[in-house]
Order: structure tokens, then sequence, then C-alpha cells
């Protein structure tokens, strides 16, 4: 078969296992005896070769030239391991086996321990190293920081993040090596696309957050969450201001790898629902006007976070309203857009049951027109109850009760006792004989309801229709006398020959077989 094993010039001096048998006529080449840079595993033997590229010459350059040639055959396979080479200065033996060379500096690293000659061993680098952990310029801001990606400190793969160190080429060459993309003054492209600078420590919420400068961050494969318009639209924006560090700790750990896991809001707004909110709208020296004291629409489910319907960042709605609510795309663009035909208002989302403007739509002209600012009724900040709850009852729309434009001698309102809560009628003819005495008693108040409007208008809430405005609505108002003040049982009290029309054609009419006076009654209103 033209083999033979177990020759003694062949054998690899037990260094290499699996060394085939010599064959004659066959070349085993470097290869055959001493392995290839996959094989050749003994000592530091595969860091050097195979994970650094050296070639053989680097450090026995007095036997071979590069990793294939011969300089001197009298040295090869003498029995004797010469080492030597340009950048080998110094080598001790096969007893203690160190070397002090260019690529080590002052360390002396042990060829047969191959953690002598880790990252560490010659310049300051991870904290289980024997320079410890590297601190210049922005090294504690990825590796300590709880608000950084806390790289472990105890992996060399942590360094290959941002550093090209385990190539001949570009190790040890008096260079700072980064990896592709990576710029100590600029964009590190593998996480940061935006320009930074390594020398000057922290980077900006904005500059991983914000596409004003560029493209958004990406750490750990996540993609960082967009807060641009925050600046415009959200707390950030003109007449309001806030920096990020308003609500969120800079300091609080950050980066987790799991998208929205960490808020890092402020201890102080951390607790009970809405208090991020709270810590703010309910303060008379931060907030005031209609943003002081705001309350939630709801006491539990959709609407009973301020979340739910508000993004603290902006959306492309005004009063920094969500762009979806409810599964709906919503559409607000100020305070006479809270309902619209398409049903997106911000008021429309969610009711179904309301009687007005619901989800399925209702028209605006059975309730006040939609272009009409909702708040003016509904309030976001009541004195009590729930956000947008109609905010009381007959004095909210037209007084408690309705005086007439004119009136025969000059009447005052807001004194107990003269009506504290009414209000002239906004129509020709409105409010009427409401003034007259014994119609309604002047002490009435708002808290007594429909008491005082249930002898002429029987109905009560059942048949009200709340069109607003009244002027354009008069159609809606209706006397309806409780038979109980009937003069005769032949015939029903009634409230006749009246003419409302929306337009200013108004006409009073006349009560008719009351028991409250025995001819027909004045004109109801002195203007018609």
């Amino acid at each position: 078969g033209n083999t033979c094993s177990a020759v003694t010039c062949h054998s690899g001096n037990g260094i290499v296992a699996g060394v085939p048998d010599v064959q004659w006529g066959a070349s085993l080449g470097c290869n055959g005896c001493h392995g290839d840079s996959e094989t050749l595993t003994t000592n530091a033997h595969f860091k050097h070769v195979n994970t650094k590229a050296y070639a053989c010459d680097t450090c026995h350059a007095s036997t071979v030239v590069g990793s294939s040639s011969f300089a001197n055959k009298a040295l090869h396979g003498d029995a004797t391991v010469e080492v030597a080479g340009a950048q080998v200065v110094t080598w001790s033996g096969t007893t203690t086996k160190t070397c002090a060379t260019s690529c080590h500096m002052s360390a002396t690293p042990q060829w047969n321990n191959t953690a002598s000659g880790a990252c560490g061993t010659c310049h300051t680098a991870l904290s289980n190293t024997t320079g410890g952990l590297i601190s210049s310029n922005a090294h504690a801001q990825h590796f300590s920081a709880a608000y950084g990606p806390k790289f472990n400190s105890t992996l060399a793969t942590s360094c290959s993040n941002c550093h090209t160190s385990n190539t001949a080429i570009t190790h040890v060459d008096g260079t700072l090596n980064l990896a592709a993309g990576m710029n100590k003054i600029g964009a590190c492209g593998t996480c940061h696309k935006q320009s930074t600078n390594w020398t000057t420590g922290r980077v900006t919420c904005e500059s991983c957050h914000s596409t004003a400068g560029g493209q958004l961050s990406v750490i750990g494969g996540i993609t960082a969450p967009d807060k641009t318009i925050a600046a415009t639209k959200g707390h950030g924006k003109a007449g309001i201001a806030q920096a990020c560090s308003a609500c969120h700790d800079n300091t609080a750990a950050h980066i987790s790898g799991v998208l929205g896991d960490q808020k890092r809001l402020l201890p102080a707004l951390v607790g009970s629902t809405n208090l991020e909110c709270n810590y703010c709208h309910t303060d008379a020296g931060k907030v005031s006007g209609t943003k002081l004291n705001v309350k939630a629409h709801k006491a539990s489910g959709l609407g009973s976070l301020c979340s739910d319907c508000h993004n603290a960042h902006g959306t492309v709605n005004t009063m920094m309203v969500n762009g979806t609510i409810n599964g709906t795309a919503v559409s607000f663009t100020g305070n006479n857009t809270f309902a619209n035909p398409a049903q997106t208002g911000v008021c429309q989302v969610c009711h179904t049951t309301t009687k007005y403007f619901t989800k399925a739509g209702q028209p605006a002209q059975d309730h006040v027109a939609s272009t009409t600012d909702c708040t003016q009724c509904h309030q976001h900040n009541p004195a009590t109850g729930l956000a947008f709850v109609p905010n009381g009852g007959c004095d909210a729309c037209h007084g408690y009760p309705p005086a007439p434009r004119q009136t025969l001698s000059a009447v005052t309102f807001g004194v107990q006792g003269n009506w504290s809560s009414a209000r002239f009628e906004d129509y020709s003819g409105g409010g009427g004989a409401h003034l007259v005495l014994a119609h309604i008693k002047k002490d009435a108040k708002p808290s007594e309801g429909w008491a005082n409007c249930l002898p002429c208008h029987q109905g009560g809430d059942a048949t009200h229709a709340r069109a607003l405005p009244i002027r354009t609505h008069v159609e809606s108002v209706t006397v309806q006398i409780d038979p109980q003040y009937r003069f005769s049982d032949q015939a029903l009290a009634t409230y006749t020959s009246v003419t409302l029309v929306s337009g200013g054609t108004n006409k009073s009419g006349s009560c008719f077989n009351v028991s409250c006076h025995f001819r027909p009654t004045p004109k109801w209103s002195i203007e018609r």
C-alpha cells in the first residue's frame, strides 16, 4: 500500500492527533503533521492561528517563512521548538513558556494558560480581567450605567459590539479599531443612527427617540419608540415646554431588550391610577383654566385612564388626543370637531347608548351643532363627578328659570329670592311670563330641577328636546299643562294660539280652561 506508520519524523511527536500514515509518492504538507487552523488546537495555537489568523512565522520565523515554506530545514524535525519572530522579543523556554512581545506589551502570558493572555492582561478591558473594567469616555454608559445597554462586563464578545479585535491585521497595530459603521464622533450605525460624540458621555433622549436628527436608534434589535412629535404636539410644545426629564427618570433602567416594559416614570408619578397626569393637572401652580382638575370620563373600563384618550407625547390630533380610540380612527382638530358626519369625532367613537352623537351616528340637529364646543356643557373638569357628564340641570342651557329678553321693568338676577341662576333667553319672545308672580317662586333654585316646571311642562325630562341653541329650535318648546290645574272637567287645560317658528315669526298664546286665572291670560311675551 506504499504506506508506513510509527515513523519518527512524521509522527508529530504526539502534538497533533490523527496524523495520517505516510504514503510514498504523496505529500503530507505542513498540515499533515501539524494540523490546519481548525485542528491545531494545542495550548494557545487556536487563539493565534484560528482566531487571529497569524501565520506560523509570527512566532517561528527561524524555522518557516509564512506558513508553508522552510526558512531553515536543519531546524525542522530536530525535536526542538524554536520560538522567535519579529514580534517575539523574549521566550522563556519550554519550562515556563512565557513570552514578552509587542503583541502583549508589558504582559507575560503563558503559552499553556490561555486565560493569561485574555483582554485586560494588556490593557483595561473587562471586570474580570487584570486591569478591570475600562472607564474612559462613554464605556461606563455602555457597561455600568442602569440607563445604558448594560453590556456583559465579563465577556470579550461585549467588546466586539463596537471593536474589531480578533484578527491579526486589525489588532495591536497602534490604531483604535472600530467595527464598520462605528465612529467616535458621528453615527455609531449599529445602534445610534444619529450623530453622537463618544467623548462627551451621555446622549439625549431625542437622539434615540426622534427622527428630527436622523433615524431612530436600534439597540439589541429593538427600535426606539418614535416620540418625534413630543416636541411640537406633546408636552414639549410651545406653551408647555416640558423636557423628557419632567416625567421620566433618566437614570433608571432603560434598555432591557423588551419593547415598552420600562416607562421610567419618576417615583412621584408612579402609584394610583392617572397619578402621572394628576401630578400636574391637579396643581394650580402648574396648570390653570380648563386644564386644572381634569377628570377621567368613566370610573372603570375604557375611559377611566387618561391614556385611553390622550397620548402625553402628542399625536396628529389637537390636545394630544389619541389617533385611535376604541378601535376607531379619531379626527380632532379643535373644540369645534368633537363630532362629525363620519362618526370619527372624539365624542362619538365610544358612545352606543347615548341619545346624541353615537358611534352609529345621530344627526347634529337633534342636539347642539357638532361645531359647538361640547365642553361648554360637558366639562372636562367639573366641580364634582366625572368628566363630560352634563354639568347641570335646566340652568345649564337656558337659566333657571328662563327669562324674557324684554320686560316692563328692569330685572336684576343673581340674588337668592330673585332667581339666582336665571338668565335672559336668546330668542324673540323667549322666557315670557316666567317672571310673572306665582308662575315660579322667586326663591327657586336649580337644585329643585323640574319641580317648578311641571305645572306647565308636564312631560318633564322625558319629552324635553335638548336642541340648542333655542333660537334656531324654538319649535321644540312645548307647553303641556298639568290636568289638575284645569278649571272645568268639560275641556282640557291647554295653551292655545301660540306660534313658534325659528326665524322670528313667534307669537304668544294663551292658557285656556285653567284654574289659575279665570279670564284670558295676558300675552306671554311683551315682544310678541
